[in-house]
């Protein structure tokens, strides 16, 4: 799952020029937090660190301007890259 997310997070512009995005933190009442502006130093292997952390590897990024969403979910045995872009 980790290859895929870069490769759509990527494609659909979720980093802005500095390289960063909004993540909603991936923990119990993150929307409670709210968005939260990242910059990932590492670069790779994103859902695999969320889940090192969290115990699962599903989270929701978007872009700083709010116009593309780029998410990482479990759907019963298997990985999902989920991606929208809002007009």
């Amino acid at each position: 799952m980790d290859a895929q997310w870069h490769l759509h997070a990527s494609n659909v512009s979720l980093y802005d020029e500095n390289g960063e995005f909004l993540i909603l933190p991936p923990v119990s009442r993150g929307d409670e937090i709210g968005w939260v502006k990242v910059k990932d130093t590492v670069g790779r292997k994103l859902p695999s660190r969320v889940a090192k952390v969290t115990g699962s590897p599903e989270f929701l990024a978007v872009s700083t301007d709010g116009r593309h969403l780029c998410a990482a979910s479990v759907e019963e045995y298997d990985y999902w890259v989920v991606l929208h872009a809002f007009s």
